[in-house]
């Protein structure tokens, strides 16, 4: 048996474990209509079930940043350190 039902893929109350917090950094960044269009157009032509989302949300979270203009976490670690460094040396 297959059951459809339309889903809201900017609401973080959809998506559970590491897909959440990616959710909730797109949301931060102000960037929900950009995800919406990235999700719209990754899966065009395909009816994705909320599980693949969820997926993508967690799994592929540095490709959706990059996608989206938002930086990862580690970048901004590395940016970080390479001011840390430069203020230490002069």
């Amino acid at each position: 048996m297959e059951v459809r039902n339309d889903v809201d893929v900017t609401d973080v109350n959809n998506f559970w474990q590491g897909a959440v917090s990616t959710m909730e950094r797109i949301k931060a960044e102000g960037k929900l209509d950009e995800w919406e269009s990235f999700v719209t157009d990754y899966y065009a032509g395909e009816t994705p079930r909320l599980q693949d989302i969820n997926d993508l949300l967690w799994f592929g979270r540095d490709d959706i940043y990059d996608s989206l203009g938002i930086k990862n976490e580690d970048e901004d670690d590395e940016e970080f350190d390479e001011e840390f460094a430069k203020a230490i040396l002069s």
